[in-house]
């Protein structure tokens, strides 16, 4: 496998980034009194404005100028208000929120317990139950009441002590304009009660107009989320003062964006960039000591300092080092490919054996990640040959409706969000229930079930630190980072902050 394989297809500058950088072009350069904070991102939600369908992690930053959540999760790991003020469990299947008081919808209708309501509802329908934020972590929801005008029960089908948490991927639609359009329409022009009130939504760019109304009113006039695919597309606009923020941009362009006087923000996502392991057929993979060699084969630290500058930490277990229940005890496996080579000979493989995996390059650095991982690797008598497959082909494969074949190595991250929390991320791939399932813990799953359900929060932390160092001890997955990206931000904004995934729009300033 060589760095042109896994970036094939990936060069160049498409029709679609020119058509961008030409829509940029016609705003051209800001002026000092210009109010309007302009945004390059990879990719604009699918469902537009589609609150319930159009989140997920790559979406969050462009859904939550226009909706704000429930819940939010701060820098520490602990639930702050949003559109709720308080909560509290009563029972194990129940849950009260105390809404905000004085928020209003982009069309002035006021936030209520009839609001939220009226949102489960439309959760509880067919079309609801295959939204995102349903198979994300809302779908314990079984119900909702009004106790009173700004306080609203919600009711689970199942213990779910994490429901404040995920109350972050839980944004409210206007109940008004949602019927009278319908779910379609209202994607195209949303109505929410966030920073910016939509203006025009198409597949390349999204407008919004400050909401002065608004509970967090933006200190901008206006904002523009530009679609650029390619990331040189993006950092060429931001050295051009055609953009002030450019999204995920490369981190070998750090130098070049600081040289021209704009910064870079790194963003510390709530995942663990991993390998999964398929262990639920029989193979080499089902023995430990072969998961560990895989383990002490990877020179991490290396490839941080080198490929990745320093700026995230390697990574030993399925909690990132900003998600809640991350055990710092827990030390990432040391690079030692000769213990790797003796726990192959002890496994019977003296002399290597040959694996094959498939991994998705979602970003350049992955090209040159994946490289690394098989040469490391191959020093411990590991012959692993990666082909690359694009996103939509790998979910077919997780969903079942395409075969594994012969691949045992998959790209799969132990993603926190949006609860920030390990075990949605186990949950939904990496455990016996979760969907084709590639590791099943048979002696942890109980530990699991128990600290899914628990609602005592000192209880529930020794449960999910029981959990953190079976899957380091047992090594289900190869473990390599905590996931980070670098937005790229002109000299001219002020106040840019990202935490898990939410970006502070109101508090933004232009100089």
């Amino acid at each position: 496998m060589t760095r042109s394989t896994l970036l094939r297809g990936q060069k160049g500058v498409n029709l679609a980034v020119l058509a961008g950088l030409a829509a940029l072009a016609v705003t051209g350069p800001a002026l000092a009194q210009d109010k309007v904070l302009r945004i390059g991102s990879s990719i604009l939600p699918a469902g537009q404005g589609h609150v319930h369908n159009g989140g997920g992690i790559v979406n969050a930053p462009t859904i939550q100028a226009f909706f704000d959540s429930m819940t939010y999760i701060d820098g520490k790991g602990d639930v702050v208000p949003g559109l709720a003020t308080a909560w509290e469990a009563v029972g194990k299947d129940k849950w009260i929120f105390k809404l905000r008081p004085g928020v209003l919808f982009h069309n002035g209708e006021k936030l209520t317990a009839a609001s939220v309501v009226s949102n489960v509802e439309f959760l509880m329908t067919d079309a609801g139950k295959a939204t995102n934020a349903v198979r994300t972590g809302l779908a314990p929801i079984s119900g909702a009441r009004a106790v009173d005008e700004m306080t609203v029960e919600i009711s689970t089908s199942q213990p779910s002590p994490l429901l404040a948490r995920l109350g972050m991927d839980f944004r409210l639609h206007e109940p008004k304009a949602w019927n009278d359009m319908g779910a379609a329409a209202f994607a195209k022009n949303p109505v929410g009660t966030g920073a910016f009130k939509v203006t025009d939504w198409t597949g390349e760019r999204v407008r919004g107009e400050a909401f002065k109304q608004g509970w967090r009113p933006p200190k901008v006039d206006r904002l523009e989320i530009t679609v650029l695919p390619e990331p040189a597309a993006r950092v060429q606009a931001l050295l051009s003062n055609q953009l002030d923020v450019a999204f995920d941009v490369p981190l070998d362009d750090q130098q070049k964006i600081e040289s021209a006087g704009s910064r870079v923000y790194p963003v510390h996502y709530p995942a663990v960039v991993a390998m999964a392991l398929r262990t639920t057929v029989d193979g080499p993979l089902k023995d430990r000591r072969v998961r560990q060699a895989l383990n002490y084969g990877v020179n991490k630290e290396a490839y941080i300092a080198s490929m990745m500058h320093g700026i995230t930490n390697a990574a030993g277990q399925p909690a990132a080092s900003n998600v809640f229940g991350h055990q710092p005890d827990i030390k990432p496996y040391p690079y030692d490919p000769a213990k790797a080579k003796a726990l192959l000979a002890e496994a019977g493989y003296p002399n290597g054996l040959k694996l094959k995996g498939e991994v998705v390059v979602s970003r350049a650095e992955y090209a040159g990640l994946f490289q690394i991982v098989s040469a490391n690797l191959a020093q411990a008598g590991i012959d692993l040959t990666l082909t690359p497959i694009a996103l939509p082909e790998l979910v077919k494969k997780v969903q079942g409706a395409t075969p594994w074949g012969d691949t045992v190595i998959r790209s799969s991250p132990y993603n926190a969000y949006p609860s920030v929390d390990p075990l949605i991320g186990i949950n939904t791939v990496h455990a016996c229930k979760s969907q084709s399932y590639w590791t099943c813990d048979e002696a942890i799953e109980p530990v699991i079930k128990a600290a899914n359900e628990e609602f005592d929060p000192a209880k529930r932390a020794a449960l999910v630190k029981q959990i953190m160092h079976r899957y380091h001890d047992e090594a289900w997955g190869i473990f390599l980072h905590d996931e980070v990206q670098l937005d790229g931000v002109a000299k001219r904004v002020g106040n840019y902050r990202s935490v898990n995934l939410v970006i502070d729009y109101h508090a933004i300033e232009l100089q």
